[in-house]
Formats: C-alpha cells, structure tokens, sequence
C-alpha cells in the first residue's frame, strides 16, 4: 500500500460510511488523521474521472465505496496556505459526500512533511552522491575559471566586495574572480540545471507543493575561506511581492554547510507569520522584529539538501573558517509565473515557454494514486 502525501480540505463536513462521527476539515492545516482517520485509507486502484460522462467509484479499505464521482477533479497546489478543491457529489445514499484523493508520495516520508509544514524548511541529507557533487563543482569552477580575470559585476556574476556590500557597484572586489553569487546558474550551468530539473528533484518537491511545478529562479551562493558577505534576516518572498508567496527554496550543499563557515539560520514556524516589513536596500527584517530566540543554526552536509518556504525567516553569517562554502539553490513556483532571471540575450532552454514560463512538471487534470 503506498504512503499518502497530507493535504488539507477547505469548507466541507462530510460523514464517512460506517463511522458516524461529522469529520470537520473546515480549517485549513487541520491534521486529517486526528479528525477522520477513513480519509487516509483511499484506495491507490482509483484513478479520477476527468468529466460528468467518467464517473468512478472510490473504495475504502474496510468501508466499502464512498461514492461515486462526477465531473472535474482536481488537486491544487500544496503551497503553504493553499487547500485542496474537491466538488460535493452525491453518495451512495444520496447523501453529500465529498469526492477526494490522495496522491502518493513520491520522495519525503510522511514525517518529513509534517516536519516541513510545522517548521516551515526541512533538511534531507545525502541527496547528491559524492560523485553528483563532484561533478557540479567541476561545472561551476569551469564557469568561474573562464571569468578569473573579473574586477567588476555584470547581469550575472556577482563579485565579493571589500565592504562586504553586494549593492555596492561602485566597491572594488575584494581580488578579481572572487565570487559572490551567480544569477540564473540553471541557464549558465548545465550541471546545475540537470540537478534542478531532474527527477528525484521533481518528486521531492511534487510531495511538497503538488503536481504543478515552474521554475522561479535559481543561483549559485559562494562564501569564501576567511570572507563571504553575512546575508541579513530577510523572506524571499519580499524579493517577489509581484507574486503570491507560495514560491519554495531548495539550498543544496556543495561544501558541508556548518556555523563556522555560515550555515543558513532559520526562525522554525516564522512562515506562519505572513510577510514581514523589510527595510534598507537589500531588504532585511530588523531584529526588533524577530524572536532571535527560536533562532537556530541549520547544518548541511555536502549534498544534503535544505527545503524552505519563502516566507521562512532566515539568514547566514560570515565565513570565519579555513574552508569554502557553496551552494547551489533553485526557487520553484506552483503558479505558471515568468521566471525572475531568464536570460536577456532571447536563448531558451527546453521547456521555456516565449512568455518566460518555464513549466517543469504539470498534473493532470485528475488526480490519481
């Protein structure tokens, strides 16, 4: 029997066959299992009808058949603050019944999600193989070495400024081909594009957000040995207030990721909070704001993956070690939204749409387990 993914309903009481209980799903992320534990015991043999004239019967394990399922059905979306819209037919009994299903994980384990959806990030150790981690740092230091001689920034490569200002265009690097960041590494980057378009990526973040995935934008984050700028308190989602705040981070460790050469800290349950004001250019939440009590460091492995919503408050700190620290990171979007960084020169990879959509996985109109 697969495992099921949770998900939430958004406005139906329904009474299940057999168990006289009303089961109440009328808030969203209330725990189904503790409300009306039938709901996690949906057949994986059913597949959904996808109008009036295919209708489906859903058996329940030990509870006969739910009922009968006409029209469109549909999962939306699993972003934080989504629900999933289910249309109210007609049960055996002629009843109301909500018709509903479940999609199997695909990747996380149930308490992997319970824990991404309490703390709002989640780390999954050993997602890249030594041999995978190899080959992406191979792929961005052939990237970085074509361009050793730079002493300025351009649209994508971003160099370490004494200062330890990013925004500063006018700052001399700190030595030429010294790094910061680069912009839209999923175009620049094959080998990092092949991790963030890859399968098991995919179903990683499918078991988080549902079956509709588009790329948002992506990058590669370096903090050198002795150096690399802090990033202040900030969400991400103040970067794209053009977009809801649905987006999800994936942060992939190429260095081990440790709090002597800057580790992300983050704020467990701060993406419950909604949007925070952020101030100054760069855009950061002051301290005032924060309970820098629950504040706690988040160690990555090298190939270890780090999953955060994008209204988690997080931060790093200064590389004050010997070693480096890399990072490559992607921001998927359940909506069709453009991506933020495509490239200006028109080239497209496979997949991206004219109008900057670049959708890398699409449900189907029915869901099916």
């Amino acid at each position: 029997m697969p495992v099921f993914r949770r998900a939430e309903l958004i406005h139906q009481t329904v009474r299940v066959p057999g168990d006289r209980r009303q089961c109440d799903y009328t808030a969203p992320g209330r725990d189904r299992q503790d409300a009306c534990p039938a709901f996690n015991r949906i057949a994986p043999a059913w597949h959904g009808g996808t109008g009036a004239e295919d209708a489906k019967q859903i058996p329940f394990f030990g509870l006969g058949v739910l009922g009968v399922c006409r029209g469109e059905l549909r999962t939306a979306p699993r972003g934080l603050g989504s629900a999933v819209q289910v249309p109210v037919v007609k049960g055996l009994a002629g009843s109301e019944r909500v018709c509903y299903v479940l999609a199997a994980m695909k990747y996380l384990t149930p308490q992997q999600d319970e824990r991404f959806q309490r703390d709002g990030f989640l780390v999954v150790e050993s997602f890249l193989s030594g041999d995978e981690v190899r080959h992406v740092r191979q792929a961005i230091e052939r990237v970085c070495t074509e361009r050793v001689a730079m002493t300025r920034d351009d649209a994508i490569f971003n160099l370490e400024k004494v200062g330890d200002n990013p925004l500063d265009t006018t700052a001399p690097a700190v030595e030429a081909g010294r790094f910061r960041k680069i912009t839209g590494a999923a175009f620049h980057v094959p080998a990092v594009r092949d991790v963030f378009t890859s399968k098991k990526m995919l179903d990683c973040m499918e078991d988080i957000m549902g079956p509709d995935l588009h790329y948002h934008s992506s990058k590669v984050m370096f903090k050198s040995a002795g150096g690399g700028a802090p990033k202040p308190w900030h969400q991400d989602a103040a970067y794209w207030k053009q977009f809801l705040p649905n987006q999800i981070t994936v942060w992939i460790a190429i260095d081990d990721a440790t709090e002597q050469n800057g580790c992300v800290w983050a704020v467990p349950g701060s993406h419950k909070l909604g949007l925070i004001p952020h101030v100054k250019a760069e855009l950061q939440v002051e301290e005032s704001r924060i309970d820098l009590k629950k504040a706690a460091p988040v160690p990555v492995r090298a190939g270890g993956l780090l999953i955060f919503h994008s209204l988690v408050l997080h931060m790093s700190k200064k590389n004050e070690s010997n070693q480096p620290r890399w990072a490559i990171i992607c921001d998927y979007d359940p909506e069709p939204n453009p991506a933020i960084d495509r490239p200006k020169d028109g080239s497209r990879p496979p997949g991206l749409r004219e109008d900057g959509v670049w959708p890398l996985r699409q449900g189907k109109a029915a869901a099916a387990v």
